[in-house]
């Protein structure tokens, strides 16, 4: 158990790195998304982190600011400081490791258009593919 919650949180920071790299790779923003963090930081104290995620999306869906990379970075931030919480404090919120990748992954997907960030989707898509069947063939041999 504890060997796959290290493994999670060990994706995530990579994905994470990955992107950050590769939002901001020569491009620049003019406006920086104070009051949105503002209002996530604000939802995570009080453990709403789903409310803070949909908040996030919302945002995006709302305001078309996924093409501005200082508002990527707002969620890129946020995802970094779930993934730093404790999976007990999590649970006590109503989420989970898990759901922070499927998150980040999600919300890059479908608000993020940029050719090389779908790249690193992807591959985060083949690592969950590549750990789901590691784990099924663990499985299959502790029962023969």
């Amino acid at each position: 158990m504890f060997y796959r919650e290290d493994w999670i949180i060990k994706q995530i920071e990579t994905l994470i790195a990955a992107l950050i790299d590769a939002v901001f790779k020569n491009k620049s923003s003019e406006k920086t998304y104070v009051q949105e963090q503002n209002t996530i930081d604000e939802l995570i104290e009080k453990n709403k982190i789903c409310e803070a995620e949909n908040f996030i999306f919302e945002r995006a869906k709302l305001e078309g600011t996924v093409n501005d990379s200082e508002f990527l970075l707002t969620v890129l931030h946020f995802y970094q400081r779930l993934n730093n919480m404790s999976e007990e404090d999590l649970n006590a919120a109503g989420f989970s490791h898990d759901e922070i990748k499927d998150g980040l992954i999600d919300f890059f997907s479908k608000y993020c258009g940029d050719e090389k960030i779908k790249g690193i989707i992807e591959n985060a898509y083949l690592d969950d593919i590549i750990a789901t069947s590691t784990q099924a063939n663990e499985k299959e041999d502790d029962s023969i």
